[in-house]
This record gives structure tokens, sequence and C-alpha cells, in this order.
């Protein structure tokens, strides 16, 4: 009877330690499925790394569990979990322990700290806190990348505890391969991204990020803000493309990106390499035009200063244009569109800085209006020509006048010449205009000489007339045709004009020249050449541009460059024209600096020729009386 009654004890403990066995097993599997799913559902490797570290952990009832990760056969970071899920990621710098402890992971092998013979990994331990471990290895495809350790657990660690975190280090394996594929994508699909919005040269924000930013800034817009958009295109880079290569003009165009960069508030402006020179900024909450205008005088105060590029000192300037949002349109292709106008209009005004005007927009209805309007205007010679004197600095004598077009349109009122001289230029209207012009002031010098007033006058030229074939031809049939001497005549071209093609614009002025036509540059100083370049054409005279002579006697750099342009044409035998003579200051201001001839209000306005014909009959009884 005892017997029976102890061998069904013996029976019971061993079911019921099956039992403990299998219930053992089974959380583990639980565990295991646990850990498995959870690191299996961590895509980013940060978070995997930490899912891996504490469900290891919890898994195995350790304290402290580290992942260390190799990379090209050297640890490189350590991620710890210790008590109270305190965890903490740093750089490995204990190389040596770090390799010894990945062989022993590869051994396979529980570790106590005071009985490892190596005695630079026992340290290592030792400072880390860690009196008994047990370690695996972490593998992807190519090979052991890492260790995974757990370390102080109670009741210590055993063979099956060391299979099972093998078990666990090879899923964890899989997992962190799986997250860094995932990262690598994400990064190159940001890279993509970044590139894709993104200019290549200078980091900037591209044409497409630009747009997307400026249609995000009209959405946001306040009912009563308003929002610029400036266009920026550099002056001369072309220049610096042909002389000095491409390799400099990129590097050119690097510094002004960063100069642009450090001058604009990077965290409420956006500024954008569009393609080639052109640059933009958004300005997305201003409170008035001037405010826009502001910004625009920034960006030129920027590229004013001198580039110091690979030992060279290098000055390349810039015209803006500004678009304002809503004034000027909503849509981000529209306000990029009328700051290019602008930016145009700045060019050919020299002025620097334009805001939009509906009419300098070729694509505008004003415009298109004013092409008809232009077209009827020269058929029935509506436009006025108008004399302004050219008087001989200091004495005064008229020695000539200048001929400048007006026009009264019965639709659109007063037109102004920057206005539709441009649109002249851009349509097939510009050969009729000058050739209106020209007849009309060869005309009036007829007649000024039959009164006895044998004045020389002035006539502009644009920059489409220099390559007309029959220019030449036109211009001595109408001075023989007239009977008025060509040394009368003078023709003003611009600085542009000639440097658009020098080869061509050279010869042109040679036969100008033989025929004994006077040849003036006009507006020097705004433009593309220098006075030594005019050593080649055959030119009389240079007008310097009012731009510097309504500054010269409050602004000490215009001064400067007044005095050295008037003593550098002298030094070449070129005679000097001042436009822009508004008061008497300046007229002295002139006469000291020893300029030749000057023109301006102060000295008499632009006038009718019947007008002018009194004035200057007024002025030579004046002189024969003084």
């Amino acid at each position: 009877m005892l017997a029976a009654v102890l061998l069904a004890a013996g029976f019971l403990l061993l079911a019921n330690r099956a039992y403990a066995s299998l219930r053992e097993q089974h959380e583990r599997l639980r565990l295991l499925h646990q850990f498995t799913t959870v690191v299996g559902q961590s895509e980013q490797s940060g978070l995997v790394a930490t899912a891996i570290l504490v469900q290891a952990r919890d898994l195995l009832g350790a304290d402290r569990a580290e992942l260390t990760l190799f990379s090209g056969g050297r640890a490189r970071v350590r991620t710890t979990l210790g008590p109270g899920d305190l965890q903490r990621t740093a750089p490995v710098a204990d190389q040596a322990p770090a390799a010894s402890l990945l062989e022993r992971a590869l051994d396979g092998a529980v570790l106590r700290a005071d009985a490892v013979d190596d005695v630079g990994l026992r340290q290592a331990l030792a400072a880390r806190g860690i009196a008994e471990a047990m370690v695996a290895p972490l593998r992807d495809a190519g090979g052991p990348v890492g260790t995974l350790l757990l370390a102080n657990r109670a009741r210590g660690f055993g063979a099956q505890d060391l299979t099972l975190l093998r078990t666990l280090a090879g899923h964890a394996g899989v997992a962190l391969e799986r997250s860094r594929l995932i990262d690598d994508l994400r990064r190159e699909a940001a890279e993509r991204e970044h590139r894709a919005l993104h200019d290549g040269l200078t980091g900037l924000p591209n044409r497409t990020l630009f747009h997307e930013r400026v249609r995000h800034a009209v959405g946001a817009l306040g009912p009563d803000a308003l929002l610029a958009v400036l266009l920026v295109d550099l002056d001369r880079f072309k220049e610096v493309n042909d002389t000095l290569g491409h390799h400099t003009g990129d590097l050119v165009l690097r510094e002004v990106g960063n100069r642009l960069q450090r001058a604009i508030p990077a965290e409420s402006h956006t500024i954008a390499r569009l393609g080639g020179d052109e640059f933009a900024v958004l300005v997305p909450a201003v409170p008035d035009r001037e405010a826009a205008l502001g910004v625009g005088r920034l960006v030129r105060s920027v590229l004013e200063r001198p580039l110091e590029i690979e030992g060279l000192e290098l000055r390349v300037a810039g015209s803006v244009g500004i678009a304002l949002c809503p004034e000027h349109g909503a849509d981000p292709g529209l306000l990029l569109q009328r700051a290019d106008v602008a930016m145009y209009a700045a060019k050919a005004a020299h002025s620097g800085i334009e805001v939009y005007a509906a009419e300098r927009d070729q694509y505008s209805p004003r415009r298109l209006a004013l092409v008809g309007a232009l077209r009827a205007a020269l058929e029935q010679r509506a436009l006025k020509v108008v004399y302004q004197p050219k008087v001989e600095v200091p004495g005064g004598r008229v020695v000539g006048v200048e001929a400048l077009l007006r026009w009264q349109d019965p639709d659109h009122g007063s037109v102004p010449p920057d206005e539709f001289i441009p649109i002249a230029e851009s349509t097939a209207l510009i050969g009729p205009l000058s050739r209106y012009a020209l007849e009309v002031t060869v005309g009036q010098a007829k007649a000024w000489r039959d009164e006895g007033l044998p004045l020389g006058v002035s006539v502009n030229l644009s920059v489409r007339n220099l390559p007309e074939p029959d220019l030449v031809d036109r211009v001595e049939r109408l001075l023989a045709g007239e009977g008025v001497p060509p040394g009368l005549l003078t023709l003003e071209i611009t600085e542009g004009a000639v440097m658009l093609d020098p080869t061509a614009a050279t010869a042109v002025l040679h036969r100008l020249s033989g025929a004994g036509v006077r040849l003036s540059i006009d507006d020097f100083g705004t433009g593309y050449s220098s006075l030594a370049y005019l050593t080649r054409l055959p030119v009389d005279e240079v007008k310097l541009d009012k731009s510097f002579v309504l500054g010269m006697t409050t602004d000490p750099d215009d001064a400067a460059i007044v005095r050295s342009t008037i003593e550098l044409a002298h030094s070449l035998g070129l005679g000097m024209v001042a436009e822009g003579v508004e008061d008497r200051e300046t007229w002295e201001a002139l006469a000291a600096m020893g300029c030749e001839l000057a023109q301006g209000n102060y000295l008499a306005p632009p006038m009718p020729a019947e007008e002018a014909s009194r004035w200057l009959r007024r002025h030579l009884a004046g002189l024969a009386t003084g």
C-alpha cells in the first residue's frame, strides 16, 4: 500500500515538473512571439534597438541590456538599457574589449566578470557594473554586425537562457538589417526629394520649391497684407564666364547665394536660384511698396560689394524686379513673370530696381493697345519732337540741341518715352520711329541754318538701328537732300547698343564717322564698356548719365565718378557732356572739374521747335549784350 502511494506521488511530482516545464516553455514561446512581433513592427533603426533591448531584458529577467553595433570591423555605437528603463547611446571607445566580447559571443558563453581571463574585457565589464552576463552575436547577410548582451540576473544564467538569447539575437539581426534598409530607402528618398527641390550648385531652393513657397505664402496672406516677389539678375555675369571660365562663374554664383542667405533672414524669407544667373527672393509679408524696395536695395548692396574669387577681385552688380501680391496677381508663375518684366525694365532704365508696371509689359492689354496706337501715330506723323539745348561750360554758349520724342495719344494721354520706345524696339516700329526722328530733326537743322542759326543737332539711335543695312546710306542721303553739313549731326548710341555686337557696331560707326557725322556714347557709366574700350571706337564725345550728375553735389562717390570720368575722357581726346544739370551748384561743380558741355532743366527744358527758336534768339541776344 505504501509502495503504491509513493509510486503515485512520484508520478505526480514528475507530472508537475513536466507541467511546469511545459508552462515555462509555453511562456517563453509567448515571450519570443511577443519579441519578434514588437521588434518586427519597429521600422526605424533607433526604435528597433530600443525594442530589442526592452523585450530581451524583460523576457530573460535581466537588470541590464546592451546592444553594440559594428561597422567596417569596428564597434561604432553602444545602446544601454539599465534599471529603471534608463537608456543611453554613446560611441564606443573601448575597441579591444568590444572585439573580445564579439569573439566570446561567437563562441557562445556565459561570462562572470571576475572569471574572465582577458584583463581588458574584465575591466570593461566591471566598469559598466556587470557581474555576470551572457552575450550573443547579431548577424546580417554579410556576417556579424554586433553583440546583444544581458547582465545581472539574480538567479544567474544557464545554457537554456543562452540558447534563447542566441535565438533572440538571430531575430534581432534580421530586424536591424530590415530597419537599416528602410532607413537607407528613406534617406535616399529624402535626398532625391531634396535634389528635386534644390539647386545642385548653391543648395538654395529651386524654381519648383520657390513656386510652392509662394503659393503657400499667398494662401496665408492676411486681408491687408502684401507679399513681394523679387527677381534678381546678375549684370555682366556673361563676361565672367566668357573671360574666366565656367568654373569661376560657378564660384561666383555660390558666393552670391551665400551672401544673400547671410543678408536676408532665411527663417522668414525664401531665397532661390531659378537657373543661370537668376535668383529670386520671396518676402512673405511687407507693409507697403517702399518696404519691398528696401529689400531690393539690400540685395543690390550685397551684390555690389567686391567678390574675392581664387585671388581675383570681381565686381558683379545686379538688377532687381519686384512684383507685389495681390496688386500684380496671386499666381506664383504670374508674379515671377511680372517681376521678370520689372527686372528688364530696371536694366533698360539703368535704375537697378523697378516695381512691375503694366505699361512696360508687352503682354499687358495696355501695351498691346499702344502698339497699334503707336503705328497709327507714326503713319499720321503725330509724334512731336522737342529740343533741349546743349550749353558750353562755363561760358554758357549754346552749341547744339538734343532732339527728344514726345507722344500725346488721344486715348492713352501722355505716353512717356521710356514706355513707347521699348514698345517700338520690341516690334518692327523702331525703324519707322528712328527714321521719323531723323527726318524731322535734320529738317529743323536746315530751317535754323537758313535762319542764321547753324546749330548742331543730336538724335538718339536705338540698339535695333545699328544692324540696319541701309543706315549709313540713308543718313547720307537725308543730309545731302536737306543741304545740312554732316558735322552738324550727332548720333547718340548707348553703350549697350555697341556691346551687343562690338565687331559689327564698330564697322557701322566707322562708316558713319567717315561720312562726317559726329558720334556720342549716351548714358555712359551705366552699361558694359569702359573708357579704354572707347579708344577703338570713332566717337567724339561721351554723355555722362544723369544718375551720377544729379547726386554729385551731395554724394562723394558720385562726385568722384564724375571727376574721374571727365579726366579719363580728356586723356582719350574725347569731349564730355553732362546730363541732368538741375541747379547752379551742379553747374559750378562741373565747371570746376573741366566738363565742356551740359544740358538740363537749370539751363533750359526740352521745347517745341518754335519755342526753342525764340529761346535761342533771346539767348544769343543776351550773349551779345552781355
